[in-house]
């Protein structure tokens, strides 16, 4: 047997192999590009697939049928491949990629990328950016799963945490000619607002939220002066006790718009106000008021202004 311990029979094509103890030969196949698979420690088969003779550098091998292997066209770098269905090659996708450890779907100005993912039992959410996507923008994800009831907050960079919203927060600015609105806030805790004091309202301060129960603000007291000086932003209504005669009036901050009354009582004198009022107040047929000359007696300024500097004002006497 020439040193083969078994009788051979030549086959065009065949393949000589060996057995545990001689030599055989794999009858060769009518199919060209067959390879040959290892049989382990049996005999070799010859595959039922065959392989190109040549393949496209760069590209992807694929079976174009049950029995056939070829070769796709060359990937672009980073390229997504995609299939091209039973017996078509694969081909690569315009729009996505993968580079340097980054996923990026969509093109600039033709297409916009999304993230599709499907329910379990039916389904699916898309995720995706606006049209007009800004640049590089970041979105870092928390590393935990956070807590029941939190939601997801940014530190303005991008970088996202879990925020309990029972902590409130705070609107620092609203764009002019814009506004909020709220139909139903269900909440554990409290809402806060700049609200304006009752000393805001009085001195007309800017940029607080008017509630009604500082609109109907208490008299105040003025204390008396023979120079009597009266700021406007410090009250709506006043009352001044006349411990003595009243030589001069001054007045500061008055406000278009602003009404209220000015009470005088007189003292133990009777004690008097100055001839001429002043203070941008506008009497009828401008006569200047006069207090009542009684012990005791209440006289009540009611004023009225219409401008900062023009106030349209009536004295009502000896109110009992």
């Amino acid at each position: 047997y020439g040193g083969t311990n078994a009788n051979l029979t030549a086959s065009n094509g065949g393949i000589h192999y060996s057995t545990a103890t001689a030599t055989a030969i794999l009858s060769g196949t009518a199919t060209a590009s067959l390879p040959m698979l290892s049989g382990a420690t049996a005999a070799p088969t010859w595959a039922t697939i065959a392989y190109p003779a040549s393949a496209t550098s760069g590209g992807v091998p694929y079976f174009s049928s049950a029995t056939a292997m070829a070769s796709s066209a060359a990937l672009g770098s980073g390229q997504i491949v995609l299939g091209g269905g039973a017996g078509s090659a694969p081909t690569t996708s315009a729009n996505a990629s993968i580079s340097s450890g980054a996923l990026s779907l969509g093109a600039n100005a033709s297409a916009l990328g999304s993230v599709k993912m499907f329910g379990s039992t039916s389904g699916d959410v898309t995720v995706g950016p606006a049209a007009i996507a800004g640049t590089a923008t970041i979105f870092q994800l928390p590393a935990t799963n956070g807590t029941s009831g939190y939601v997801l907050q940014t530190n303005g960079s991008g970088v996202t945490s879990w925020a309990n919203p029972a902590s409130g927060g705070t609107v620092t600015s609203v764009a002019a000619g814009t506004g909020m609105s709220f139909s139903t806030i269900t909440t554990t805790g409290s809402v806060a607002i700049d609200g304006a004091t009752a000393g805001n309202f009085e001195a007309g301060t800017s940029n607080k939220v008017l509630t009604a129960d500082v609109v109907f603000t208490s008299e105040t007291t003025s204390t008396f002066a023979a120079t009597q000086a009266l700021d406007f932003s410090t009250f709506f209504n006043t009352k001044i006790t006349l411990t003595n005669n009243i030589s001069s009036f001054s007045c500061s901050n008055q406000k278009a718009g602003q009404a209220g009354q000015i009470r005088f009582i007189n003292g133990a004198g009777p004690y008097t106000i100055p001839a001429t009022f002043g203070c941008n107040m506008k009497f009828a047929g401008g006569t200047q008021p006069t207090l009542t000359a009684t012990n005791g007696a209440v006289d009540v300024l009611v004023y009225q202004c219409t401008a900062t500097n023009y106030c349209i004002a009536s004295m009502i006497k000896n109110v009992q």
